[in-house]
């Protein structure tokens, strides 16, 4: 057994090394290797503590330390000079100047941090970074509703395997869906599918949460066009691939969304008010990420419309309407993508409340306002769902 006291260096790289192993295999406790690494490596070893700073800053609980962990790096590796460390920790640093949001369109600081450490990366030579900044600059805009630039990002960062490049399975996942979920957002779902078909021979190497994502989105797009039984099996391969990863509401709330959606689409209102108050009650949708939460809330909130026309669910749908009035006026929104689920939301709740008073309030106004903004981010299914609403 190796002496952290004797081999401090070695000893945290090993430690790091079983926490990124851990991780992609969704083990819970990946983050203790990580903690435990940064107490033993030396402060006057930057070369090895550097990767570890950056590791650990996206598993602790306080965003102030998480951010403390970034900026250390970024200290540590220009008193250094390693320019590469010093992109990475740019590229950390721009995903937290993004805030609870995930989003940034062109522009602004994030992405100008973003474009810092890409430019730095191709200086020195650091693919491994190149891709890194492709997979988080795609992530922003695609959460800034910048849905052509997004998938534009992650097509120039996959780029580089046809060029020679090596790229790991994580990250070519990565740069996949950061392709795929543009090109659904888009309403190019034969471009999705195909992007996402063309992938297969890699998949089953990719963490369980990337090949959930994809048959979530595939999910998506089988309710979109009717294809329920190819929505019900995506929604099962998801679910199965989800089970035993830890929670995250990148791919929790997304299956929620989905299951909410399918249940409509095959059971009526009625399943789908059940399946949308199980999903309010196993979430914490108030407090969890407004890109993630505000899809569900507004799928829940249009469930309430169709099972409002119904008299026997309307006590239920009171409730349902109710709980999804007050996680809405306690979530944040974040760029034109989220105001523009709001505006659904807030239109779907307009309708609701109208249908359940006996006296349907004109809520053509509020759909309206709701597919002009949906409009304005390029998204044409749920326009055309506002539009149909407004009619």
């Amino acid at each position: 057994e190796l002496d952290p006291a004797a081999s401090p260096v070695r000893v945290a790289k090993l430690l790091e090394d079983r926490g990124h192993f851990k991780k992609h295999l969704g083990r819970k406790d990946f983050a203790d290797d990580f903690a435990a690494a940064l107490r033993i490596v030396p402060a006057d070893a930057p070369a090895a503590r550097i990767p570890i700073l950056l590791a650990a800053a996206r598993c602790v609980p306080v965003a102030a330390m998480e951010r403390s962990y970034a900026q250390e790096a970024l200290t540590l590796a220009r008193e250094a000079g390693d320019q590469a460390n010093e992109a990475d920790a740019l590229l950390t640093l721009a995903m937290f100047q993004a805030g609870p949001g995930q989003q940034a369109g062109p522009g602004s600081d994030p992405m100008e941090l973003i474009g810092q450490g890409q430019a730095m990366a191709e200086r020195v030579g650091a693919h491994t970074l190149m891709v890194k900044a492709a997979i988080n600059g795609s992530h922003l805009l695609e959460g800034a509703g910048e849905h052509e630039l997004a998938a534009e990002a992650a097509r120039r960062g996959i780029a580089g395997q046809q060029a020679g490049c090596y790229i790991g399975a994580s990250s070519r996942s990565l740069l996949v869906i950061n392709q795929v979920e543009p090109l659904y957002q888009l309403g190019r779902w034969d471009e999705a599918t195909a992007v996402a078909d063309g992938v297969r021979e890699f998949q089953f190497t990719s963490l369980p949460m990337h090949r959930s994502t994809l048959a979530i989105l595939a999910g998506f797009i089988a309710v979109a066009r009717g294809h329920t039984e190819a929505a019900a099996a995506a929604r099962t391969i998801a679910a199965e691939l989800l089970r035993s990863t830890p929670y995250e509401d990148e791919h929790h709330l997304s299956l929620g969304t989905l299951e909410i959606s399918l249940r409509l689409a095959t059971a009526g209102p009625a399943a789908a008010v059940d399946s949308a108050g199980h999903a309010i009650e196993g979430f914490e949708l108030a407090g969890g990420s407004p890109r993630y939460a505000w899809p569900l809330v507004t799928a829940a909130a249009e469930v309430c419309v169709a099972a409002a026309r119904d008299e026997r669910l309307r006590s239920d749908v009171a409730a349902l309407a109710g709980r999804l009035r007050t996680i809405a006026e306690k979530l944040d929104t974040f760029g034109p993508a989220q105001q523009a689920h709001r505006l659904s939301f807030a239109a779907a709740d307009a309708q609701t409340e109208g249908l359940l008073s006996g006296t349907p309030a004109d809520s053509a106004q509020a759909w309206d306002a709701a597919a002009a903004a949906w409009a304005a981010v390029s998204q044409p299914y749920p326009r055309a769902r506002a539009l149909l609403h407004a009619a």
